[in-house]
């Protein structure tokens, strides 16, 4: 982990703060590419994965931005309400999990919400790089705009689209109306409504990539039995839920952290069943042995746990 110090925090709408962060020694940041994030330590000991939305070419300083999540789990409330300029923390080097490709003769960035996080940083890295490119930001109000002055000098004349909820100015997105050209790639983050809804649409058309760090349930996720080896506990997993809530559930504390996928916090051995490994972390020979928690099921009625 890198230690940081917060250089400057923003509040550019109601509900975001945006941090600028610099090393606590002064020397260079880790070189991150357009659409990577960082895992932060954040001041309650929780761990979030945060995209970074400055320009991808700075080394001096990274930002982030954060929108207060009332029903969290506190880690966004700690980053609003403990950090201020000059304050330290701990953030890993940046990881590759929203790669911007080459080969497109066209971009399409498609963001909803604080979904243009990882986005606003492609923009800075395609305008640098003279790549064409349009960007549809969609949002609930025009006062949720958390990065409409940056883009309006980053993105090409008559390609920055804005699709707002409510208002009078209300015209919300409709991909399956506005085809992508021909040679596009598009690079979608937002809701998971949204995010389906331009695979859908572009389905054929063109290359679609996403990225969200809320774990999606699968559609045919089934319920199933997690056996605890040790103990001899059984705790049944709803369909809808994971594992790691299931034995929170069940009075069985064990770590946790980000939820998604990408700390390892909540890596846990197994030793019978058939895991259905959904993180973004463990290689092919931890997962003979191991497996994530918070984001990981079972494709047999049984997993059985090394614990």
């Amino acid at each position: 982990m890198i230690d940081v110090v917060v250089q400057a925090v923003t509040r550019p709408v109601a509900g975001v703060r945006r941090f600028v962060l610099a090393r606590v020694d002064g020397q260079p940041l880790p070189l991150a590419a357009p659409g990577d994030h960082v895992d932060v330590e954040t001041p309650c000991g929780i761990v979030r994965p945060y995209s970074l939305c400055g320009d991808p070419a700075r080394q001096d300083v990274c930002e982030i931005a954060v929108l207060r999540e009332a029903q969290g789990r506190g880690g966004s409330r700690a980053m609003h309400d403990a950090l201020a300029k000059g304050r330290r923390l701990r953030i890993s080097e940046p990881r590759s999990l929203f790669l911007l490709h080459s080969g497109a003769s066209f971009i399409r960035l498609i963001a909803g919400g604080i979904g243009a996080t990882p986005l606003v940083a492609m923009a800075h890295h395609l305008a640098r790089a003279k790549q064409p490119f349009d960007f549809h930001y969609c949002a609930r109000d025009r006062e949720s705009l958390v990065f409409l002055p940056e883009l309006e000098r980053l993105v090409p004349r008559g390609a920055l689209h804005v699709h707002l909820s409510v208002g009078e100015d209300a015209r919300r997105f409709a991909p399956d109306a506005d085809p992508p050209p021909e040679g596009c790639s598009v690079y979608c983050c937002g809701p998971s409504s949204l995010m389906e809804a331009v695979r859908v649409a572009y389905a054929g058309l063109c290359p679609v990539h996403t990225e969200s760090f809320k774990p999606q349930v699968p559609d045919d996720a089934m319920a199933f039995e997690v056996v605890l080896a040790r103990s001899r506990r059984t705790v049944p997993v709803k369909a809808d839920e994971s594992i790691l809530v299931a034995l929170w559930r069940s009075g069985i504390e064990r770590p946790l952290s980000c939820e998604t996928g990408i700390c390892g916090t909540c890596r846990t051995p197994w030793c019978g069943g058939e895991p259905e490994h959904r993180d973004n972390l463990l290689s092919a020979e931890e997962r003979e042995r191991e497996m994530l928690i918070c984001v990981s099921r079972c494709r047999s009625k049984t997993l059985v746990l090394d614990i």
